[in-house]
């Protein structure tokens, strides 16, 4: 049953994370058409779009994206207990699981950036979202998520920016296809030894 969960909540995590690249499109594409930034910037001024509800999109996609795959981690280390216990007849800790990535060359800092921000979202204060503008022409500009309106974009602890949720997902997608590479090795060990 749990390997079931494992395959239905990566497959959700593909389609959240689309949904949520994709909430933030339209705000993009309206801030870059905008030809009045700078005075924005100038006066120190939030912008509103003219679809109001975008940026609150946009925050349930967050909300959903990090509870999510904090979820489907708790899923992917149970079922490799259960995996290995059941089926290899031992136990294989956090630790021995992180050692075949990067034994492997796959990164597990996404582990550490989700761990990070699995309280990002407290129930204290209602997150908000920003645009940090790396330049006016040709249009640069990266979403921002705060941990509420009046936290500081640059303090990793109160924001999350759109690069670290790529890096969370590339992560677990590339952690998940080696953890399934490894488990069919350690089967095939297991049927060799029994040969």
């Amino acid at each position: 049953m749990i390997g079931a969960s494992l395959s239905t909540k990566a497959t959700m995590l593909s389609h959240l994370s689309r949904r949520l690249f994709s909430s933030i499109t339209p705000l993009v594409t309206e801030l870059s058409q905008r030809d009045d930034l700078r005075d924005f910037i100038d006066g120190g001024y939030g912008w509103i779009p003219s679809q109001r509800g975008l940026p609150y999109e946009a925050l349930l996609e967050l909300d959903s994206f990090i509870f999510e795959f904090r979820a489907a981690y708790e899923i992917l280390k149970n079922f490799l207990l259960a995996f290995s216990t059941l089926i290899l007849g031992k136990r294989v800790g956090k630790a021995e699981l992180m050692d075949v990535l990067t034994s492997a060359g796959v990164s597990t800092d996404w582990v550490d950036e989700l761990q990070k921000h699995r309280n990002f979202l407290i129930h204290e204060h209602a997150p908000w979202i920003l645009f940090r503008v790396r330049q006016l022409e040709p249009p640069d500009f990266e979403p921002v998520f705060l941990a509420h309106v009046d936290a500081d974009p640059e303090d990793p602890a109160e924001s999350i920016d759109i690069k670290t949720l790529s890096r969370i997902y590339a992560g677990f997608d590339r952690s998940l296809q080696e953890l399934q590479r490894w488990a069919i090795a350690e089967i095939s060990q297991l049927e060799a030894r029994a040969d």
